[in-house]
This record gives C-alpha cells, sequence and structure tokens, in this order.
C-alpha cells in the first residue's frame, strides 16, 4: 500500500502563517508509522509553501534569510533525522 502525506504543502494557511505546531505532529505520526515524506519543492515562488524567498537562487548555497518559514521548519527536521 502505498501513502503519501507531503507535510509540506500543508504547512501553511491562506494567510501565509506557517502551520508549525500541526506539521511537527505528522512528522511525528510519519516516524511514529514509519512512513516516509518528501517536501513538496524547493523554489523561490511567491507563495508561502515555497522553501525559498522569492529571487533566491535555487542552486544551492542558502543563508538563513533566503530560506522561508516553511523551508526553514523542513530544513529543521532533516537536520534532526540525519
Amino acid at each position: 500500500m502505498c501513502f503519501h502525506r507531503n507535510p509540506v504543502a500543508g504547512t501553511n494557511q491562506r494567510s501565509g502563517k506557517t502551520w508549525t505546531t500541526e506539521t511537527r505532529r505528522w512528522f511525528d505520526f510519519m516516524d511514529e508509522n514509519q512512513l516516509s515524506w518528501c517536501t513538496w519543492s524547493v523554489a523561490d515562488l511567491t507563495e508561502t509553501s515555497a522553501a525559498l524567498r522569492p529571487g533566491v537562487s535555487t542552486e544551492g548555497g542558502w543563508k538563513d534569510e533566503d530560506i522561508s518559514d516553511s523551508g526553514k521548519l523542513v530544513r529543521e527536521e532533516l537536520r534532526a533525522k540525519n
């Protein structure tokens, strides 16, 4: 059976606020149930689910201010697991 839950696609409200607590609950649920996840994209779009701020290079070497709140949340989770 394949189950796909993309936490990043659901980390933000339409208002732009990042759902940090809810996203962390999903990360915990997926860990407890040994489910994989992936980030929606590493993009520099003008949308709250984009990992990067608009206009930032998508090729890496980012400073903290280049990364969106959603991107920082995912980066923190990845770093904690590796």
